[in-house]
């Protein structure tokens, strides 16, 4: 899932000495209680957000902030110009990948900061860069602190998507069924309904059921409880079944060696990672048929996703994909990288797409 949200607008949190959003509890809930710096800033780089951590992280205190600071302020001058421009790039529409910048505190001390920063988007488009920052603090080194700042990324956005699907479950598909059964009702109930009336109940019937299956479908991508339950390779086969009889795509999964469990964090990624290439396949790569391959030997798992789709130039370099707005093939390479698993692409115009990952049991 892409997790490019559109928020409603921000305002001032009283019961917290920061900025933030007027949303459901739960969200205020989930940013507030994020160990890492949770921000939006406006197009002319204006604060608009920021959660608790972050004032804690830059030492700030609340009465000394001006109103709607300028984001720059926190980067040390080495990285300044660096940073505007990577902000105007995402401002752009070029996705820019998790960077790391000099910081600096009001104390004057400086450290290393981790950032991976979004478009923040309304109806109108993009207005400004959202983003979750991680201080580098007691890392080793700059590079090796980078997979385990990007894992506690990811592990924050994991549980986003798990709230994200409680949510709608327990709150929007229960109203929707609802909304659905009282129509039903109306139709037996209401005496004298014209054939139009009927008609036009019968079609509002169809649009809730319509519109609770996508929700439910939604609530599966998100919260992928077959992995949960019934475990990895039962959850690739559903997930080839779901592409058959939701998109019409011919999809088989090939299982070879001896099948096992493997780690739960190891089966997660995975599977996200075939769940992105089956959303590729679907929705860009025009594909009539998608084969997802997997393979078990004693040290390793290897996945292969291949579709004969439209096919695409593959960069000298994995790490252009962001830049060329290919974020779902960046998002699996960088899953790949986390667990330390050889990531490889095969496409070209009008040959269809090959993804393979090979990834140590």
């Amino acid at each position: 899932m892409n997790l490019n949200m559109t928020f409603p607008v921000f305002t001032r949190f009283q019961t917290c000495p920061c900025y933030t959003l007027r949303m459901m509890t739960s969200y205020d809930e989930l940013i507030q209680s994020m160990p890492h710096v949770i921000f939006e800033a406006d197009h002319r780089g204006r604060v608009t957000l920021a959660n608790c951590q972050a004032l804690a992280t830059f030492g700030y205190r609340k009465e000394d902030l001006p109103e709607n600071p300028d984001v720059f302020q926190v980067i040390h001058d080495s990285d300044r110009i660096r940073a505007r421009r990577d902000f105007r790039m995402v401002l752009a529409g070029r996705p820019v990948e998790a960077t790391q910048y000099t910081a600096q505190k009001t104390d004057g001390s400086t450290f290393t900061l981790l950032v991976l920063p979004w478009a923040a988007t309304r109806e109108a488009g993009r207005v400004g860069v959202r983003g979750i920052a991680v201080e580098m603090t007691g890392m080793p080194t700059p590079h090796a602190g980078i997979p385990i700042a990007v894992g506690r990324v990811t592990q924050a956005l994991e549980e986003e998507r798990k709230r994200i699907a409680r949510e709608l479950h327990d709150d929007t598909a229960q109203s929707l069924a609802a909304l659905s059964l009282e129509i039903q009702a109306m139709r037996r109930d209401v005496e004298g309904l014209s054939s139009r009336a009927a008609a036009r109940l019968q079609q509002l019937t169809a649009r809730a059921d319509a519109a609770l299956e996508g929700i439910r479908r939604l609530c599966r991508e998100l919260r992928p409880e077959a992995l949960e339950q019934l475990g990895f390779v039962p959850a690739v086969e559903v997930l080839a079944s779901d592409l058959r009889t939701e998109a019409g795509i011919d999809s088989r999964a090939i299982i070879r060696g001896t099948e096992r469990r493997l780690l739960p964090g190891t089966e997660l990624a995975l599977y996200r990672i075939a769940q992105e290439a089956f959303s590729n396949a679907r929705r860009h790569a025009r594909a009539t048929e998608v084969v997802i391959a997997l393979r078990f030997n004693p040290k390793s798992v290897t996945l292969i996703v291949s579709d004969n789709g439209i096919g695409f130039e593959v960069p000298d370099r994995l790490a252009d994909l962001a830049v060329q707005g290919k974020l779902g093939l960046s998002s699996m390479r960088e899953r790949a990288r986390l667990h330390d698993a050889r990531f490889t692409i095969e496409s070209s115009p009008g040959h269809g797409t090959t993804v393979s990952v090979r990834m140590p049991a």
